[in-house]
């Protein structure tokens, strides 16, 4: 419950993300315990509601489109790495929704300013000269930046508060200063509260394996009494509380068991104006996988640790933990949130369409234009990327000590794409690819076939585009995809070939290397 609109740039002492305020200042953390309350940390507002640390356990293709493209995003505690060998990339920072459709990173920015040293009244190097702040931005693309936080009460205070004033929550509006150089104007914070709603946990199944995901900061202390940041000691904490024996998961099929990132945490003390005492967490975003010894989980209990949070210090929104969320326990695609009423109306897009004769339709063109060659460019890495894609398409096989076909064929065929920029050019090369035929001696170097497959890309203009499917590719103009098809068809020839002659060569060299060293162990 509750939302805060940044009204001024915000800073905060601590090396942590500094949108993680616990809004200590406005409620202390003794009041807190002593109410058996607590204060959840202000994540950014995503897609409408308060967003949540990405899970580390979704991996995206390297320069792919990340959750924009859901269908490549990978699960690491559900899935193995690709067969095809494409290099993924772990998303390790920003704020998701339930129905994740985007990546989303709070709005940073950095002012300088100087230290004026009294007496010569200008700054000076034995004072410091100048010093940054990094802060949260006030607005984000024009728009304020939002984040929201849930203050928890037990229901019984709640009953108590509502007893006095129905509307108690509306107490806690108002503006407020947080963070570090308030006199300086900064950290000026709008706070909004909303009504207050009955916690309702979402329904799961839990069975032999409990997937757990740490939504804040966690702190854990060993037997020993020592801070101890690792998915074992995380473990052991959640056995006590659920009262049966877990143990981490020892996956032998490609999958991980625990992704955990840890994190130090310095805060300062403002009143007594000297630092605090280090901190040593789990990162909020880690995620893990536990199985159930010998006993039965008892899901009332994972609902209570659930609202009142793992570890130490959770009146401060530490340890804020999930289990069996469904970003970790089933597809990407199609994700609907458990917590959330099914919408009965499908979700419509509002699309716009400049005609040819609008006056920005030239404009407009030119956006799209630069766009799609972007998109071509993404689209034919991709592609080339699967050794598997470019044998079943092309014929092409990066094998022995020249691979078929050798890279002193393929650099003749480059060199004829360079000429190729238009329909005009296409006799050239389709002539150029007769002559490679005719020669029986440069004929057998290439696969069976590979020639045909070559020149089918250039006698059907549609051959290019149903291996780089720009069906989804947007569009701002009538007849768009038509005519940006006529037009960039040669630029995404060459660029298909180029990119895949590269990968070619990479492959080959890197086989090559692979056979030295055999033969010199």
């Amino acid at each position: 419950m509750g939302r805060t609109h940044r009204t001024a740039d915000t800073t905060f002492d601590r090396t942590e993300d500094s949108h993680n305020s616990r809004f200590r200042e406005t409620f202390p953390p003794r009041v807190w315990n002593r109410l058996g309350t607590c204060v959840l940390p202000a994540y950014p507002e995503v897609d409408g509601e308060r967003g949540q640390p990405v899970p580390m356990a979704l991996f995206a293709p390297k320069g792919g489109k990340g959750l924009e493209d859901p269908a490549h995003v990978v699960n690491r505690l559900r899935q193995a790495e690709p067969a095809d060998g494409t290099q993924l990339k772990q998303m390790r920072e920003g704020y998701v929704s339930t129905r994740p459709t985007k990546l989303y990173k709070t709005p940073i920015t950095v002012r300088t300013h100087n230290t004026v040293e009294d007496q010569p009244q200008r700054p000076t190097s034995d004072v410091g000269g100048v010093y940054t702040y990094e802060a949260i931005a006030p607005t984000d693309k024009g728009k304020p930046v939002v984040l929201r936080s849930e203050l928890r009460l037990r229901k019984s205070l709640a009953d108590r508060f509502a007893q006095a004033d129905a509307n108690w929550w509306n107490k806690l509006t108002g503006e407020v200063a947080l963070g570090r150089s308030k006199k300086d104007d900064y950290g000026s914070v709008l706070l909004h509260a909303e009504p207050a709603v009955e916690w309702k946990p979402p329904t799961r199944n839990v069975d032999k394996e409990l997937f757990v995901w740490l939504v804040s900061d966690t702190l854990l202390r060993n037997s020993r009494l020592r801070p101890e940041p690792t998915a074992a000691c995380l473990g052991e904490e959640l056995s006590q509380r659920l009262g049966v024996t877990l143990k981490l998961r020892e996956s032998t099929d490609g999958q991980l068991d625990e992704l955990v990132r840890i994190r130090r945490l310095d805060t300062w003390h403002v009143g007594w104006g000297l630092p605090r005492p280090s901190l040593i967490a789990l990162q909020a975003g880690s995620c893990m996988v536990f199985q159930v010894v010998e006993a039965t989980l008892d899901l009332a209990k994972l609902v209570q640790v659930e609202a009142s949070g793992i570890g130490e210090r959770t009146a401060e929104g530490y340890g804020q933990v999930r289990f069996h969320h469904p970003l970790l326990t089933e597809p990407l695609v199609g994700q609907v949130d458990p917590g959330r009423p099914a919408s009965s109306e499908p979700e419509t897009t509002a699309t716009m369409t400049i005609a040819s004769s609008d006056l920005a339709f030239a404009f407009a063109r030119l956006i799209e234009r630069e766009c799609w060659k972007q998109e071509i460019r993404r689209a034919c890495l991709a592609f080339a990327n699967s050794a598997q894609s470019r044998q079943n398409t092309l014929g092409w096989v990066a094998r022995g000590e020249q691979g078929q076909p050798p890279m002193s064929q393929l650099g003749g065929l480059r060199g004829q794409l360079t000429r190729l920029r238009g329909a005009d050019d296409v006799t050239a090369m389709l002539a150029w690819l007769a002559h490679l035929e005719a020669n029986t001696r440069r004929r057998d170097r290439w696969p069976n076939g590979s020639i045909g497959l070559v020149r089918q890309f250039l006698t059907d203009t549609q051959r290019i585009w149903n291996e780089l499917n720009p069906s989804s590719w947007p569009t701002l103009t009538a007849n768009a995809q038509s005519e940006l098809k006529r037009e960039l068809w040669a630029l995404a020839v060459r660029t298909f070939f180029d990119a895949c002659i590269r990968a070619h060569k990479r492959e080959l060299e890197a086989g090559q290397q692979l056979e030295e060293a055999t033969r010199g162990a």
